[in-house]
């Protein structure tokens, strides 16, 4: 099994809409106060300094959105990000302990969904090892990952082997056991 995928396109018209909510509360309504009493300086001030932010959030969304690429293989799912700094996370389906499949209420509306991986060393802390962003089937996908997981059997491989006490373990262990029967005896 390999399966090469980015999310749905229509992640980022959430992104824009989330972004264009951050603008209006974090810009716009602070300034509508200062424009209205004729504090232009301050409102030139305040767009100097919070406008260029959001202007490289907007600039930087298609750029990260085409840096997501996901890879669910035989025995592993692979996650890419990154726009400055490559990321990349593979997660073994052996240490996969549960995913969440989560839905916010703009990707409702574009059918879409989240995939938070929990693994084991990281379930404590219920922090996602990874989280595949945007995906439209998202629930087919969990499905589709689960049933890996489940036929995945690492102790299947797992070869033990019971060995038995060699002559200088079983020595030790004679003299320790002499050693404590003296004592017994000199607490008496």
């Amino acid at each position: 099994m390999g399966l090469d995928f980015q999310p749905n396109k229509a992640i980022m018209k959430i992104w824009l809409i989330e972004w264009f909510t951050a603008l209006v509360i974090f810009y716009f309504l602070p300034i509508l106060p200062e424009l209205y009493f004729g504090e232009i300086i301050a409102a030139l001030i305040s767009s100097v300094v919070i406008l260029p932010f959001f202007i490289i959030i907007a600039l930087w969304i298609p750029y990260y959105y085409r840096t997501l690429n996901y890879s669910i293989k035989s025995d592993h799912i692979r996650i890419e990000s990154g726009v400055w700094w490559k990321r990349i996370k593979t997660i073994p389906f052996k240490m996969i302990t549960d995913i969440k499949a989560i839905q916010g209420p703009l990707a409702r509306v574009f059918d879409l969904g989240n995939l938070h991986i929990q693994t084991a060393g990281m379930g404590a802390q219920n922090i996602a090892e990874g989280i595949l962003r945007g995906i439209s089937d998202y629930k087919e996908k969990q499905t589709e990952i689960l049933k890996q997981i489940r036929t995945y059997s690492p102790i299947g491989k797992i070869k033990t082997t019971i060995e038995e006490p060699m002559e200088s373990e079983e020595k030790l262990l004679k003299e320790m056991l002499d050693e404590l029967k003296e004592i017994r005896k000199k607490i008496k």
